[in-house]
């Protein structure tokens, strides 16, 4: 590199600390900095390594899958930039800048109408191809956060970017009024005691509902049976069903007053729908049954599982059509 780049013939390496510089024909380079470049470079090369190692093994997996029997895979690209550089090198995958993107998407929009007078319907194919890629991209994100453990306010702000997931618990359409709304205050935005973390309504009716969102990894029965193979709800499933009655309760006794302070006046609460996302299906046929015969006699409270939500995205997926890799 200095041979390439300068007229040095020598480097010289010396006790004191500072930046490198050139000195006649020498290139007079600190311990201290050679120390830091050699660590980089080792690591670096085990960046390298490590990516190599991932897309050898992606490359093996795929090529044997048929035989074996399992799903192909795309090689990870591991978290540091430079660890995804060098596995998109190695790939071939040369991924778009931003500015890059957005010349994409304005070449698109500035095309589009001109392509829809030369081939009618292809815009709309497009479009559907776009939403179908959107879906697929949104049940993907579900699912890897699913795996991890996630915190609620995670949770909520994830379903705060995708309410699509969210409204699907419900199985009529929502139009979200205020994300960790106030159901105890004097207004829907205002500070108070009990908040629910997501208000909506019927985009039909204007009826309101809360739901209340907890994490996968909840408990939603008791692992001890209690009599005869009968499983006991779990106390995180039974506070988050009572702390949705509160909420209820709270926005029902001065809902018109609320309603009237926020300048809603469409809102109605003829019946205030209650829903929690909570936990995972149970496994154990006993306990499945328990978490059954309490749920379904919650009549005030729906109670919905995050595997069911992922459930309903993948059957949606397949019913649009399509090749998607989330399909069922």
């Amino acid at each position: 590199m200095v041979e390439e780049h300068t007229e040095c013939t020598e480097i010289h390496l010396c006790d004191v600390a500072g930046e490198p510089y050139i000195d006649g024909q020498k290139f007079v380079l600190s311990l201290q900095r050679f120390e830091e470049l050699r660590i980089e470079l080792y690591r670096i090369n085990s960046r390298a390594q490590s990516a190599a190692m991932r897309v050898k093994s992606a490359v093996a997996r795929n090529t044997l899958s048929s035989a074996m029997g399992v799903e192909r895979v795309e090689p990870g690209r591991g978290r540091h930039p430079l660890s995804k550089v060098i596995t998109d090198s190695i790939t071939g995958t040369t991924p778009l800048s931003e500015n890059q993107q957005d010349e994409l998407i304005s070449a698109a929009v500035a095309e589009s109408v001109a392509l829809e007078r030369r081939r009618p319907g292809s815009v709309s194919k497009l479009r559907n191809d776009l939403d179908l890629v959107t879906l697929d991209a949104l049940i993907e994100r579900f699912e890897q956060t699913m795996h991890r453990r996630t915190p609620e306010s995670s949770w909520q702000r994830f379903f705060q970017d995708n309410p699509f997931a969210l409204h699907l618990a419900f199985g009529y359409p929502l139009i979200q009024i205020h994300g960790q709304a106030s159901v105890g205050g004097t207004q829907f935005s205002g500070g108070g005691e009990k908040v629910a973390d997501f208000l909506v309504r019927n985009a039909v009716t204007n009826n309101v509902g809360i739901f209340e969102i907890k994490t996968p990894a909840s408990q939603l029965i008791k692992s001890r049976t209690y009599r005869g193979g009968v499983h006991t709800p779990a106390i995180e499933l039974t506070a988050a069903v009572t702390q949705a009655l509160d909420q209820k309760y709270q926005l029902e006794n001065s809902f018109v007053q609320r309603k009237h302070a926020s300048r809603m006046p469409d809102l109605e609460s003829y019946i205030v729908r209650c829903c929690v996302v909570i936990g995972t299906t149970p496994q154990d046929i006993n306990a499945q049954k328990s978490f059954e015969l309490f749920r379904g006699n919650s009549r005030l409270v729906d109670i919905v599982t995050y595997d069911e939500l992922l459930m309903k995205l993948r059957q949606l997926r397949q019913l649009l059509g399509g090749s998607g890799k989330n399909q069922i």
